[in-house]
């Protein structure tokens, strides 16, 4: 009887020492996250794309980062990086803010348009999902990062622009179907067994028969 002996060779794979990047595209363009990710794929940084609100207290752009990084050049290599691509004074925070976490050799980058000053004197912090709140109508608000807005109730549609002319008002305007609507804004923080909730709520301050008179209300949790 003959024998058939199979040798299956180890193959030993190397650990990479390059760390993840989260690049949170929230309120970046197309242009802007197709350059982010070549000029970081081009330093040989694996780039994955999410999409997610800021933590409650970022309110510019900053790169989280774990502090087990394998390399210790690459938080300076990404900052650089940054930097070229024309986002500067970048805020650093170690590991967690909020309730976002990053896990070993990892970093994540909230990242405003360049330019853009921080959030609070953006109109972007208000590019959320809208609800009613204790209201009889059900409706929802989407305002778009590209200053569109979507608004829904029963089965209804209606779209247009939206922009903040003067704090603390935003307005929804259209020409056809014509559309000049306001709400004011107001900010608070609410808390329940889970914890804190930073919350915008809109308060209507015109009368529209497409529109509900209704509180429109989001919650970010901390």
């Amino acid at each position: 009887m003959k024998w058939l002996l199979t040798f299956i060779p180890l193959v030993l794979l190397g650990c990479s020492k390059s760390p993840g990047i989260y690049l949170n595209e929230r309120y970046l363009t197309d242009e802007n996250t197709a350059s982010l990710r070549h000029a970081m794929a081009e330093r040989g940084f694996d780039v994955t794309s999410v999409n997610i609100p800021f933590p409650a207290n970022v309110e510019r752009s900053t790169v989280m980062y774990s502090p087990l990084l394998l390399d210790e050049h690459a938080l300076d290599n990404v900052v650089k990086t940054l930097e070229q691509e024309g986002y500067s004074s970048l805020q650093l925070i170690p590991l967690k803010q909020g309730n976002h976490w990053y896990k070993q050799n990892s970093l994540g980058l909230y990242l405003l348009p360049p330019g853009a000053a921080s959030l609070a004197s953006s109109a972007l912090r208000y590019a959320q999902h809208y609800q009613t709140e204790r209201c009889d109508s059900h409706a929802s608000l989407t305002l778009s990062d590209d200053k569109h807005f979507t608004y829904q109730q029963n089965g209804r549609q209606l779209s247009g622009r939206w922009e903040i002319p003067d704090t603390p008002y935003l307005r929804l305007h259209n020409q056809q179907p014509y559309v000049n609507f306001y709400y004011r804004i107001a900010r608070e923080t609410r808390s329940d067994n889970l914890g804190k909730i930073d919350v915008i709520t809109l308060t209507p301050m015109s009368d529209d028969n497409a529109i509900a008179d209704c509180r429109m209300v989001v919650g970010i949790r901390r």
